[in-house]
């Protein structure tokens, strides 16, 4: 997240100089904490979407095995 924006926290008041430094140091830790809470949310999806691909892509894959199973299993039972 180093370097890179990925929104914008606004606070402000009408009166000038209202925040004090503390203030102004908690604000800037909630954002980079926020900023890290929405990176971790779309590194989660990320992930999620990359796993439903993963067992569709398996199921898929055990398919060919499926169905040469069941036609050894049908020539065996012709044969006997």
């Amino acid at each position: 997240m180093k370097g890179q924006s990925i929104g914008v926290l606004d606070i402000q008041s009408t009166q000038v100089d209202y925040f004090t430094r503390d203030q102004q140091s908690v604000l800037t830790l909630m954002a980079s904490r926020l900023a890290v809470a929405i990176e971790n949310a779309r590194l989660f999806e990320r992930v999620r979407s990359q796993a439903d691909t993963l067992l569709v892509l398996n199921e898929v894959g055990r398919e060919p095995i499926r169905f040469l199973m069941s036609r050894n299993c049908c020539a065996a039972q012709r044969n006997s």
